[in-house]
């Protein structure tokens, strides 16, 4: 098995190899090189970091993954991709495959006035100012040398800007597709820029369909003042997947942010989200669900941060575990000195189908403030043996109760999904 420190010497090698004698914008090029010196200087986790100590880096240290250069010799067709889509619903679809933009694949025409989009990878100079602005100004919340990693192999991702006063009249689907017989590491970046007085859905998806590669995205998202905005995630990496997504948020005052995360695919899985609540009157809501089964790895680890007065949280994460697979949360709510009256709560609740399922869980409150209303728990159990003699004793077969049960279970977080056609996709996936 490679250590960390051989890992990053391949990664280095790669990053050499692409990127030395390849073209890129300047601003392009400092990210990358920022990234790669980061990592340098405060290297990859091990299992002796707290935040990392029930991941598993074998997955990825094992590997020698290479960064794909475009995506010559990959044949997908629009018809395959639609299997990746929301089904009977209207979206603006932005379709990346193996880390890189393809138009012929997506659906990206509109006629909403002014609302723009564009890849991170045609940005010119006259177009770094707004990158810049979000990379440096809201990135660093949290130390994550992931992050560092997807700035040090970023190729190309999402770029979105929707100004003020506007309702996007549909959805936008972002989706990342790895496909191909080369053992990858994809990089996606997503940049979301919400202006004032907005309302916004987003959904990202993650799918793959080839041998074992590695996926490390990073999503930014800034809210702006008074503006509601729906993100989703829905993670359906490949069996032999490892996926490492990040989401960081940044609210302005008055805005409401709703984020649900869905994790089924993969065979490691670690979801890290942030959000910052910088203003007053702000309100976030932080679902997830998760479903592991196999010897499936699920590591979620959230943080809300509350840095001003009079503002409101709700995180519920829940998980359904089956045969040998393992599932962490962490949560974490942290209220600043100055962030009086805040209200928050944090629940993680996980199903475990199997004698030899497992969960590590601990919810974490941070309070600096005096006059706050904040409460945290966690709860571990099995299906209901009443509850299932009732449905059976009614005629319900075994397969069917099960199903009506778990999905009673998941139902206080994937009722929280507004596009239809995803909370249906979603039900589905618990059978």
């Amino acid at each position: 098995m490679k250590s960390d420190h051989e890992f990053l010497s391949h990664i280095q090698n790669e990053y050499d190899k692409l990127y030395k004698s390849n073209s890129a914008p300047e601003w392009l090029t400092k990210v990358r090189a920022r990234g790669i010196a980061s990592l340098h200087q405060s290297g990859l986790p091990t299992n002796l970091d707290e935040e990392w100590r029930f991941f598993n880096f074998p997955s990825i240290y094992g590997n020698e993954f290479s960064i794909p250069d475009g995506t010559l010799g990959v044949t997908v067709t629009k018809a395959e991709i639609e299997k990746y889509t929301l089904k009977n619903t209207d979206a603006y679809l932005l379709v990346f495959l193996n880390g890189r933009f393809r138009k012929d694949l997506s659906d990206v025409e509109t006629d909403e006035k002014n609302f723009k989009f564009c890849t991170l990878s045609s940005l010119s100079t006259a177009g770094r100012l707004p990158f810049d602005n979000l990379l440096v100004k809201h990135i660093g919340l949290e130390n994550n040398p992931f992050t560092e990693l997807n700035s040090a192999l970023l190729t190309d991702g999402a770029y979105l800007a929707i100004p003020d006063d506007m309702r996007l009249a549909k959805p936008v689907h972002i989706l990342h597709l790895t496909t191909g017989s080369e053992k990858l590491a994809v990089s996606p970046r997503n940049i979301i820029a919400i202006g004032e007085n907005c309302h916004a859905t987003i959904l990202e998806s993650y799918v793959g369909d080839c041998a074992d590669y590695f996926s490390n995205s990073v999503t930014e998202i800034v809210v702006g003042e008074s503006s509601i905005a729906n993100h989703y995630k829905l993670q359906k990496e490949s069996d032999s997947a490892v996926h490492v997504g990040t989401v960081y948020a940044y609210q302005h005052k008055g805005s409401q942010f709703t984020s649900c995360t869905i994790a089924v695919g993969s065979k490691v899985n670690r979801n890290n989200v942030h959000v910052f609540l910088s203003d007053e009157n702000i309100e976030c809501t932080l679902n997830g669900l998760y479903l592991g089964n196999g010897k499936q790895l699920i590591d979620n680890r959230t943080r809300i941060d509350h840095a001003k007065p009079n503002c409101r949280s709700w995180e519920v994460f829940k998980g359904i575990l089956d045969d040998n697979s393992s599932g962490v949360f962490n949560g974490k709510i942290y209220v600043h000195q100055d962030a009086q009256k805040t209200d928050a709560k944090q629940t993680n609740r996980v199903l475990l189908l199997s004698d030899d399922a497992k969960i590590n869980t601990k919810p974490e409150l941070e309070i600096f403030a005096d006059d706050v209303k904040c409460t945290h728990g966690a709860t571990v159990g099995q299906l209901d043996g009443e509850a299932m003699f009732y449905l059976r004793s009614r005629g319900i077969d075994y397969k069917s109760a099960y199903a009506i049960l778990t999905k009673a279970f998941a139902a206080d977080v994937i009722d929280t999904i507004s596009i239809k056609s995803l909370k249906e996709e979603v039900y589905a996936l618990l059978g």
